[in-house]
């Protein structure tokens, strides 16, 4: 006697289809906010290393110039 019997019922097939489906909307839109967010955050971290990078060079720059300007 085989047991392994798979009933299918297409209505509840079609409910549990239109349910995921709209889980995966509302998912959806949650993680591309999410993703937005995390975006925006790494532009804003690469954005503050170019400026502290720059402020590093134009301190450099100011040092040269004051110590080949000094007086001898």
């Amino acid at each position: 006697m085989d047991l392994n019997v798979t009933v299918r019922v297409p209505a509840a097939e079609k409910l549990v289809d239109y349910t995921a489906s709209g889980i995966g909307t509302v998912a959806g839109l949650m993680l591309a906010s999410l993703k937005a967010r995390i975006e925006a955050n790494a532009k804003r971290i690469e954005a503050e290393g170019q400026a502290d990078s720059l402020k590093i060079i134009a301190s450099a720059q100011s040092e040269a110039r004051a110590a080949l300007t000094a007086p001898a």
